[in-house]
């Protein structure tokens, strides 16, 4: 079963937390923390989770006493640390990918301004945003989803971060990172799920692409379109992070000329029914494309958790949904589901994916959910089938 090894957590983080300009203040009073900073990058970049969450745990705090650290950042290195023998290599690339994005590396400024220019154009900046403004600045950083495809590929912060900062011993844990770093952008058509398996078909080429179900369809019914950008791995190929959903008209553009995607959307925007991209909010998981949200709201009956009691209280609580909604599940099978409705199979293997959940399932789980956590492991995509796998396997050795 998946240790914890005991580890505290960084306490709660905000909804919109602080992260560091591209360029470097004077250091001043922010000088620990610049440090603590450092020291957290280089963790990572060695593929050290641990090391990472350790250098987090002793400065939970900036020096205004609010959380320092992203949510998103933390939950990804508490999944590794978790995990991480039971991750497919993919999910190390993504972490590469998020921490390309996050690089204090001098020679990312320059990058950095220029992805914040296009991603406030293809925005409509003039009205909605400004980079000259700090915290629209941060914002876009943490959670636009064109900046993020700008800086990693379009303008090779994926490529100098493998090639300048990345340790051999965690490219080596990846998945044919080299080969993302040039993955050109693409669009794509959406014509439906199994449990552990979504189909599309490529737009310029007619090809039919089968990618895992790790919800990048999720929201989406058939026929609907997308760009986004598809990568090798391992076992075949995937999405290297959520798509983005758009027009058809939008999308045949794209295939048509993949380099000019920016200018495909912005284009998008000025049509008389067009569409703006503002809702391109990006999820930067390294398991999931499934929003923390929307599995919740899809799987966990409000009247059957309360939110922001003792944590352990409610990670059991969920846990306890999560079974029972997964045997009702198994039971219906994949054919009998509804179009209109969300997925559930990406949103159960999203939360499994959840360290916290899983600490819940490990403390409710019995030798009754035997049988479906060993359902579950045959259906659900990796790495969920793999932690399911792993919990059932200890239950059935503790009997």
């Amino acid at each position: 079963m998946p240790k914890s090894r005991g580890r505290r957590r960084p306490k709660r983080q905000p909804r919109r937390p602080r992260r560091p300009q591209a360029v470097r203040p004077d250091l001043g009073d922010m000088e620990v923390w610049w440090r603590a900073m450092a020291l957290a990058d280089d963790a990572e970049a060695r593929g050290d989770a641990t090391g990472a969450l350790e250098v987090m745990e002793a400065f939970p705090e900036g020096p205004d006493g609010r959380p320092f650290w992203r949510p998103t950042r933390v939950s990804n290195l508490l999944q590794v640390d978790m995990f991480g023998p039971m991750l497919p290599p993919w999910v190390f690339s993504r972490w590469i990918c998020a921490q390309a994005l996050q690089s204090l590396d001098p020679e990312s400024r320059d990058r950095t301004q220029r992805a914040l220019a296009h991603a406030v154009d293809i925005d409509d900046g003039a009205e909605v945003w400004s980079k000259e403004d700090p915290a629209d600045a941060v914002w876009l950083m943490d959670h636009d989803w064109a900046y993020r495809q700008l800086f990693l590929y379009d303008l090779g912060g994926l490529a100098s971060f493998v090639r300048r900062t990345a340790s051999s011993a965690l490219i080596a844990s990846a998945d044919s990172i080299h080969e993302w770093a040039r993955s050109p952008m693409g669009a794509f058509r959406h014509l439906g799920t199994t449990t552990d398996t979504g189909s599309w078909v490529d737009v310029a080429s007619d090809q039919t692409i089968v990618v895992p179900n790790i919800g990048s369809a999720v929201g989406l019914a058939p026929d609907d379109y997308v760009i986004g950008r598809i990568v090798p791995v391992r076992d075949g190929l995937m999405f290297e992070s959520a798509p983005l959903p758009v027009q058809e008209r939008t999308a045949r553009l794209v295939a048509e000329r993949p380099h000019d995607w920016c200018d495909a959307l912005k284009a998008e925007r000025s049509e008389p029914d067009g569409q703006p991209v503002v809702g391109g909010v990006r999820h930067d998981s390294l398991t999931t494309d499934v929003p923390d949200l929307l599995w919740h709201l899809a799987l966990v009956p409000r009247d059957r958790v309360a939110t922001g009691g003792d944590p352990e209280v409610v990670a059991t609580a969920v846990a306890r949904c999560l079974l029972e909604v997964a045997v009702q599940e198994l039971e219906m099978g994949q054919d009998q589901r509804p179009y209109a409705e969300i997925d559930p199979w990406p949103c159960l293997a999203a939360a499994f994916t959840t360290p916290g959940v899983v600490e819940g399932l490990a403390a409710v789980a019995t030798q009754a959910d035997v049988a479906t956590l060993q359902g579950l492991g045959g259906c659900l995509a990796e790495p969920a089938a793999a932690i399911c796998l792993s919990v059932a396997d200890a239950l059935r050795d503790a009997a």
